[in-house]
């Protein structure tokens, strides 16, 4: 009785292969070349060889891009973990350059005033509300009292409304209740500068004979003896001789750009009294 179809294939491969064997086998132990039979078997059996190994090799390829491309994931995640922490250090020594980059300017201001004066951070902000102000971290422990003035180091910041232990209150010069006697630094026309609307300042008194130019340095006058001589509070950035009155309406842009501001020094008195 014959075997069904679906077993047929797999009884004359199993023959096949068990003759391949044979074949092999007997070849190992006789040393003359090979017989029409064992030729017959090679020519026919290495391309089955072949074709059957196919399967195999296709999959040991699969496996081998697979284990490749696992190991390619984790490299890539290790690199982008790596790069993420560079690129966080790198942002860590910007910022800390910057910072070192200020404070050299504050005690390069420092060195050069006759004042006594404290570094300090600024902790708070609050420039839409009521007052114009800044909190910074140094209070009367550190000998800072009100009436204080506050400098950066690219001019002056305000002066000290309120003073704790550890923290203070500063009123900025764009404040409409801040008033600094000045002085422009070319004509030497004196005046006062006070706070206005916008973020900028007026320039206060000044006669309209007085010919004043756009970009001119306002300095403070040190008369009022909160603020000394000679510091810078902004530019001139428009004059108006138009308006009705004795005295023209001069806007002044602020030296400190109060939005960025994140140091400051402050004056102190001598012997840490109040002012």
């Amino acid at each position: 009785m014959m075997p069904p179809g679906k077993y047929r294939k797999v009884i004359v491969l199993s023959v096949v292969g068990a003759a391949v064997v044979l074949v092999f086998a007997l070849g190992a132990l006789r040393s003359s070349e090979p017989g029409l039979i064992r030729r017959l078997v090679l020519d026919v059996c290495a391309p089955l060889d072949g074709i059957l190994r196919l399967p195999i090799d296709a999959m040991r390829g699969i496996w081998g891009r697979y284990v490749f491309l696992v190991g390619l994931e984790a490299e890539n995640r290790a690199l982008k973990a790596q790069n993420a922490e560079l690129a966080n250090l790198l942002i860590r020594y910007r910022e800390g350059y910057e910072e070192g980059r200020r404070l050299k300017k504050i005690l390069q201001l420092q060195e050069e005033g006759a004042h006594r004066s404290v570094a300090a951070q600024v902790i708070g902000k609050d420039q839409k509300g009521v007052l114009k102000t800044v909190l910074v971290n140094k209070g009367t422990v550190h000998g800072v009292a009100k009436g204080c003035a506050v400098l950066a180091d690219r001019g002056v910041v305000g002066r000290v409304i309120e003073a704790s232990w550890h923290v203070s209150r500063v009123l900025l010069i764009t404040d409409s209740n801040s008033n600094v006697d000045c002085f422009l630094e070319g004509p030497r026309t004196q005046g006062i500068l006070q706070g206005d609307r916008g973020g900028v300042c007026l320039m206060k008194y000044v006669a309209k004979t007085e010919e004043i130019k756009p970009g001119e340095n306002v300095l403070t006058a040190g008369l009022s003896g909160i603020f000394p001589k000679g510091y810078l509070l902004g530019k001139v950035s428009g004059a108006d001789r138009g308006v009705g009155g004795m005295f023209q309406r001069i806007e002044v842009l602020p030296a400190v750009d109060f939005s960025k501001l994140e140091e400051v020094l402050i004056l102190v008195p001598a012997k840490g009294g109040g002012r």
